[in-house]
């Protein structure tokens, strides 16, 4: 699941084995470009939320680095 929203964010945070980062900001007007978020305190904003939403669990979800393939 792809999303830059806080809701979701901390969902992932307390229910994702794995969560990685896009960088993926909004839509823009020809609905298939992005807005880019890869300013440090905007990737630091997205793994607050997903720290918030794993608060309390045994385990901690996995960090991810985003690549265009998985291995």
């Amino acid at each position: 699941m792809g999303t830059a929203n806080s809701t979701l964010l901390r969902w992932a945070g307390a229910h994702a084995d794995v969560v990685g980062l896009t960088g993926f900001g909004r839509t823009l007007a020809d609905g298939h470009a992005h807005d880019v978020r890869w300013r440090a305190d905007q990737i630091d904003a997205q793994l607050a939320q997903v720290a918030a939403g794993a608060a309390g669990r045994a385990e901690r979800p996995r960090w991810r680095p985003w690549s265009s393939r998985w291995r």
